[in-house]
Parts: C-alpha cells; structure tokens; sequence
C-alpha cells in the first residue's frame, strides 16, 4: 500500500508557489533578443524583390529574399533564391545577436558555409564581415564583408565587397538593389 504524502500548511503550500513562481524571474536575466540592439536588423525583415547587373547588362539579374523572425524573435532567417533564368542559386543565413555582435551563417546550395561577425560602423551601417580571410583564386590572402546601406522603408541596397589589402580598401563584387515585394 501507498503512504500517505504529508500535508503541507496552508502557508507553506503558499510559500512554496510563491518561491517556484518567482525563481524563473530571479535566476534568468532578459532575454537578449527583446533588447534595444536585438532590433538591429529590422529593417530587413520582409519579402524583397531583387535585382542587380550582371555581364548581360543592367538589371538582368533577379531574385526574392524573405527575411523572417523565427525562435522566440531571437533570430533572423533568410531565404535567398535568384530567379535569373538558368540561375538555380539558393542559400539562407540565421543571425543572431550575441554580447560579441551580430553574427551570421550562411549555406547555399554551392556547399558554401561562411561565418560572419557583424556591427554597426560609424557612418550608421550595418556591416558583417566574414569571420576568416581565405586564399582566392589568385592566390591572395582575401576578406569579404557585406553591407546594407541607404536603406528605406520600402528598399535598400546591400553590397558584398572584398579586399585583397587587409581592408584598407574594398571593392564590390556583388550590389543588389532590394524593393520591399508585395507581400508585405
């Protein structure tokens, strides 16, 4: 047969709800995602229409990109898909706001897998740059960062750039030109 449980009073039932209700808030500190910072990529969140130049011409290059907040607001995902005919290109990244800064991952369906550490400069510009330097095809030591700039309620212009001088200077390598899509 089964023991009776012991009864606790009604002022210890009471403190112990009291203390199981109030040790959550006591022990975890706010979430970092509902801080000020954590708003730092807002401006990107929505469904975009893309288009950039390539060696066709002026705006022959077209995609969609659907920024989203997903766990709790705690991250930002993005899905990238390029439209161009023949094109076939996706990736997504999720970004994160640590105590460090942004940072990012990015995958596509090449087998790229970059890291990025991101913040914001001095002229009011989010900047992430790529977390390693890497050799590239001409055998030089290269970084990469990628830029959101002029940015608008209703479009912005995000730039991929690379630098061959440790960052001394930076030239472009990708511009698209975002619209907020119709969707949103």
């Amino acid at each position: 047969p089964l023991s009776p449980m012991p009864t606790l009073s009604l002022t210890g039932r009471l403190l112990a709800g009291f203390a199981l209700l109030a040790a959550p808030s006591l022990a975890q500190p706010a979430a970092p995602c509902t801080t000020e910072a954590a708003g730092g990529l807002d401006f990107w969140i929505g469904t975009w229409d893309l288009a950039w130049d390539t060696a066709s011409g002026p705006d022959t290059g077209s995609g969609t990109n659907v920024i989203a907040r997903g766990l709790a607001g705690c991250v930002v995902h993005e899905r990238f898909t390029d439209t161009t005919p023949d094109s076939g290109y996706q990736g997504e990244s999720v970004s994160v706001l640590t105590p460090q800064g942004w940072r990012q991952t990015w995958v596509d369906n090449a087998g790229a897998y970059l890291l990025f550490d991101g913040a914001t400069d001095a002229e009011g510009r989010v900047v992430e740059m790529r977390s390693a330097p890497f050799t590239n095809p001409a055998g030089q030591t290269q970084v990469n960062r990628m830029i959101w700039e002029d940015v608008t309620e209703d479009a912005l212009t995000w730039r991929w750039q690379a630098s061959t001088d440790g960052g001394a200077t930076w030239a472009d390598s990708w511009v698209i030109r975002y619209t907020r899509g119709s969707a949103d």
